[in-house]
């Protein structure tokens, strides 16, 4: 089963007079729905832009029928001017990195 979300979100935070847009936002699957052990998995890219310019973008990689390595990201972070200001990598349910 497959849920794709439409439409944007916005969070403000007004003690920092700051307002998040997650513009776009990845797939949700539901598998082994028959039988086995349920889950979900997200696939697709997340892209997040903030009101002082910056931008994310993340990506919710599958993992596949092999089993794999589920839940893994990886995603940049630009600053205002475009430039990269960092790069994430982990998992979305554990461990996130980044390196700037």
């Amino acid at each position: 089963m497959e849920y794709m979300p439409e439409g944007s979100a916005t969070l403000k935070f007004k003690e920092h007079d700051c307002e998040y847009t997650i513009d776009e936002r990845p797939s949700v699957f539901v598998r082994n729905i028959m039988s086995g052990t349920k889950y979900i998995e997200n696939q697709g890219e997340m892209k997040i832009s903030a009101s002082t310019g910056e931008k994310a973008t993340i990506k919710f990689e599958q993992s596949g029928w092999g089993g794999g390595s589920k839940n893994k990201i990886s995603g940049e972070l630009k600053d205002s001017n475009g430039k990269s200001a960092a790069k994430l990598e982990g998992k979305w349910d554990e461990e996130r990195a980044s390196t700037h």
